[in-house]
């Protein structure tokens, strides 16, 4: 192998253009000193170092290196006080200054190594580097070298030899090594003495595009040193082709109709690494890549693959496969049959409406729609409906009774179930429809509705009407389909009548109530405002307090008392005409008021039937003249106080 370095050594010869052409040289081969030399065959790499010419500071030829004074024992390739030029060159005479040499008897015969002194410090080391880049797995090398001694001296000398895999790890190998120099008094020789070595490294497994390094250990005693260096460096790879990988194929398990899993071991990458690897499935034996396959990685080693999307009740051949630069190798063959595909019920809900509203006892919800199939079936669908909601096919009565379909030939064609909700209790209804069959997952349908819950007053006296217990049931969950009754027959106050939507508020039973808010609160009633007679609501508390009958359908029926007092703007609105009647027995109080008690809002909406009594204390004007809002049949009365 030719180094860049080579080349300012041949070029010395020219005598035009010398120093330009060989600064480029030598910036060139410094700059690349640290890179690892390719061995890419089987032909000797050799390194005679006479391109480094006579120069104290010659960068050393690619892939070489030398330690740091005193750090030869220690020093790994990547250390970074490693160095890639000489420090001193001696062809003759007498050099006594230690360093890292450029040794030679004359321009175009050199080495490198080692003298030490005082101020330079024993021992040190000189470091290659090699990368197989053979395509091949490399097994061994032939290796030679000279070891030169250019001085001799008094202090001990010896040279040790190492390899390593990783440039860190040094493995001793005593075939590479000088042995114990002689010692005797200072004398020179370019070269003294010489010890050819030659010897063989085997039983490598050196894959391609991996390194190995080598370490000659310098021990020079420090002062009163030796002179040593090493020459005519040679390295010879024995490779072994590379084959396809090993691998091992792993049982199918976690079989099912669809899918299954499997994967393999890929136990030698056969001296090139591993591209790809998985396993290659098919419906007929010997499966090979160009079949289905999956792809689980690459490199040596054990893995999974998960095979998804096969056919039900279908014999499958698989093969685990593993691929390197030399080709596809296989594992051993396996067979498995998936199972049979399993029976499963379909809903198509897409236009189903699952909340059927608020219905009254009595009474049913329009119904709403989904679809009902079935595969693979071995048994009947039974669709079951939960209490208050009735189902149908066709044109068939709605019934709370199960509803069977029959399969034909393993499926149910899709078929309509009509739902609709007919309560028969009080509450909200959160349930589901059930759909179920042998062998298949069970399959839910949520539907929902609400009945309005009647709470009843449970207090007398004065108690907040926020507090849930107060009410029978326990008023937990506010809703506008709720209605509040109060039938206790007694006197009572509601504190905190706040704000909020109800379905109907009923007084009987001559119940006196007072209604009572933390802050202004609008009621908004969506049904109905019932006051029997013998019964008095009255609207107290010196913040106001609205009551609307605020839907098409509510109305107030006024046939006992109602009183509005507190001195602040309480009042009895409704949307619509004679939506507030006060009937025959019936007193209306204003007493105490601000304002209007019935708004202005909607011409008509208050009517005084005969035989009721409006009793105006205090207020503006009781007939909203703008909007006429109140109107009084013949024998009503009105009564100023």
């Amino acid at each position: 192998m030719t180094y860049l370095i080579q080349c300012f050594v041949d070029d010395r010869g020219h005598k035009n253009g010398v120093g330009m052409f060989a600064f480029f040289v030598f910036l060139l081969c410094h700059f690349s000193s640290g890179a690892q030399i390719n061995i890419s065959n089987t032909t000797a790499v050799t390194q005679n170092f006479d391109g480094l010419g006579t120069s104290g500071s010659a960068s050393l030829p690619s892939g070489w290196k030398m330690s740091a004074a005193g750090a030869g024992t220690t020093a790994e390739y990547s250390t970074t006080g490693n160095l890639t030029a000489v420090s001193q060159a001696a062809s003759s005479g007498i050099p006594a200054t230690g360093g890292r040499y450029n040794w030679g008897s004359s321009s175009s015969e050199r080495c490198i190594g080692f003298m030490t002194s005082t101020g330079y410090a024993s021992p040190n080391s000189i470091m290659v580097a090699f990368k197989n880049v053979t395509g091949s797995q490399i097994t061994g090398f032939t290796i030679s070298f000279t070891y030169k001694r250019f001085r001799i001296n008094s202090a001990a000398a010896s040279v040790s030899f190492s390899t390593s895999t990783n440039g860190s790890t040094w493995t001793t190998d005593t075939s590479g090594q000088s042995g114990a120099y002689s010692t005797g008094s200072s004398a020179y020789g370019f070269p003294r003495d010489s010890i050819n070595k030659s010897f063989t490294i085997s039983s490598l497994s050196l894959n391609p595009d991996s390194l190995f390094y080598l370490k000659w250990n310098f021990n020079t005693t420090g002062s009163n040193s030796q002179g040593i260096g090493i020459d005519n460096f040679s390295i010879t790879a024995t490779t072994q082709p590379a084959t396809t990988p090993t691998v091992t194929t792993t049982a199918a398990s976690s079989i099912t109709s669809t899918s299954a899993s499997s994967g393999g071991n890929v136990t030698s990458d056969g001296g090139a690494s591993v591209s790809a690897r998985g396993v290659a499935y098919a419906t007929t034996a010997s499966p090979t890549t160009s079949n289905s396959t999956t792809s689980n990685g690459s490199g040596t080693g054990v893995f999974t693959s998960s095979l998804t999307g096969l056919t039900s009740s279908t014999l499958y051949y698989l093969r685990a496969y593993a691929t390197n630069s030399v080709g596809t190798s296989y594992g051993s063959e396996i067979s498995f049959t998936t199972e049979a595909p399993s029976p499963e019920i379909v809903l198509n809900s897409s236009s189903f409406n699952s909340d059927f509203g608020i219905v009254l006892i009595g009474s049913s919800s329009s119904y709403s729609s989904y679809t009902v199939s079935g595969n693979n079936l071995t048994a009947d669908i039974t669709i079951v409906p939960p209490a208050g909601f009735g189902i149908r096919t066709g044109s068939n009565a709605f019934s709370s009774s199960n509803i069977v379909l029959s399969p034909i030939g393993g499926s149910v064609a899709a078929t309509t179930i009509d739902v609709r909700f007919t309560p028969s209790a009080e509450g909200l209804v959160n349930q589901n429809i059930q759909h179920f069959s042998s062998g298949a997952a069970n399959v839910l349908r949520s539907v929902s509705g609400r009945c309005p819950q009647s709470y009843i007053w449970n207090q007398t006296g004065s108690a907040s009407a926020s507090t849930s217990s107060n009410w029978t049931p326990a008023r937990s969950n506010a809703h506008s389909s709720d209605r509040l009754i109060i039938n206790n027959g007694a006197s009572t106050t509601l504190t905190s009548f706040n704000s909020t939507d109800l379905r109907a508020l009923m007084l009987s039973n001559n119940s006196t109530v007072v209604l009572q808010a933390s802050s202004a609160a609008t009621i908004n009633v969506s049904d109905s405002l019932i006051v029997d007679s013998g019964s008095t609501l009255i609207v107290d508390g010196t913040t106001a307090i609205t009551l609307t009958m605020g839907s098409v359908s509510s109305k107030a029926l006024i046939s006992g008392t109602m009183s509005f007092s507190g001195g602040v703007a309480h009042k009895l609105t409704s949307i619509l005409a004679n939506g507030i009647e006060f009937l025959n027995g019936s007193t209306f109080i204003a007493q105490s008021l601000s304002g209007n008690p019935f708004g202005n809002a909607t011409s008509g909406s208050v009517v005084f039937r005969n035989g009721s009594s409006y009793v105006f204390r205090s207020g503006s004007n009781p007939f909203a003249i703008t909007n006429g809002v109140c109107s009084f049949e013949s024998t009503s009365n009105f009564v100023v106080k």
